[in-house]
């Protein structure tokens, strides 16, 4: 149970220069009233209390101008915080993984679930039974989290795909995996 006086302000960091590692600089003016006030940084899974009266600094990585940067504010007892910084904290996946698609066997249309513990330039293909890439459904800058991408079974230019066996697989700097789906007409 939360008490009344916590609160959450959820913040994002955008920036147009690409990649880069600017420097964020944050002074508190003015009391606590006896509570905390503490920065989560999501990508990094960090915590930081800002302190009054002083100048906290953190540095921030961007890897992509497409890319939020997610953070979190929070205020409250020391108890309520540390709960909040907890349960945020559990929302982050703590290892690349590629799920099974849903449903497999599947017609026409299957889910991919895929998780990534820090951001991350993500490619998902698929290929045929041969091996040959015939469609790429991911292509882009992805925050830490849990995702799903669907695909329609239809090839790269939108054309359906025959009855059969077909892989997917995910790949990132740090991680690539492949999974087989069963497409049935």
């Amino acid at each position: 149970q939360l008490g009344d006086s916590v609160q959450v302000w959820d913040l994002a960091l955008e920036t147009n220069l690409g990649e880069c590692e600017p420097n964020m600089e944050m002074r508190l003016s003015g009391g606590l009233n006896g509570n905390q006030l503490w920065m989560l940084d999501m990508q990094n899974k960090t915590a930081m209390e800002l302190m009054s009266g002083q100048t906290n600094h953190h540095s921030v990585n961007l890897i992509s101008s497409n890319l939020k940067n997610r953070y979190k504010l929070i205020y409250g007892s020391r108890a309520d915080a540390s709960r909040i910084i907890d349960e945020a904290l559990g929302t982050v996946p703590e290892q690349f993984s590629l799920g099974n698609n849903y449903p497999n066997p599947f017609n026409p249309e299957t889910v991919i679930p895929f998780s990534l513990p820090e951001p991350s330039l993500v490619m998902i293909n698929i290929y045929d039974i041969k091996g040959r890439e015939i469609n790429q459904i991911v292509h882009e800058y992805l925050g830490s989290g849990f995702y799903t991408r669907k695909w329609n079974g239809q090839n790269s230019k939108g054309k359906p795909v025959s009855t059969g066996v077909y892989y997917y697989s995910i790949e990132t700097k740090l991680f690539k995996k492949f999974k087989k789906m069963i497409l049935l007409k």
